[in-house]
């Protein structure tokens, strides 16, 4: 009976230098910078808007899911968008199927859901972009059916 076991063969310069080629060009292609890699992000729905003091107040939900409100700074310049799905028949790509629009800062209203790109510390955050996903309908939340008994 032959014995199937290969012997490893010592490796050599040349293929060492190609290994550690091939994992430099892999960190390369991940080019985004650090900044943007670590970045959080925070969603809730927006309790109070002051276009004045460029800033507003939203409800997100914390660690095992605990409310906290969160004063968000939106320095100028920052982007303030909505964002609109497109409708179906329009979609050329399907990694691409919502749409940006700025917006200014006093057009987001309260009872639109928005995410945050920004850091948090405590209670206060400065946002370097805001996105409201979900615009509010202006009324309060319906209040869910009642269930016939059995």
């Amino acid at each position: 009976m032959t014995s199937m076991v290969r012997r490893l063969q010592p490796v050599s310069g040349m293929t060492m230098a190609l290994a550690a080629l091939l994992v430099l060009g892999v960190l390369a292609v991940d080019s985004r910078p650090v900044a943007a890699q670590t970045g959080e992000r925070h969603s809730g729905t927006v309790v109070s808007v002051d276009p004045a003091a460029r800033s507003l107040v939203m409800n997100e939900l914390v660690q095992e899911g605990r409310p906290r409100q969160l004063v968000v700074r939106v320095p100028g310049g920052t982007p303030v968008v909505v964002s609109d799905r497109i409708p179906d028949e329009q979609v050329l790509r399907f990694d691409a199927v919502f749409v940006e629009r700025p917006i200014d800062l006093g057009d987001v209203r309260p009872g639109d859901f928005v995410v945050i790109e920004g850091k948090a510390r405590g209670d206060a955050a400065a946002a370097g972009k805001v996105i409201v996903t979900l615009r509010s309908t202006g009324g309060a939340p319906a209040a869910p059916a009642a269930r016939p008994r059995p």
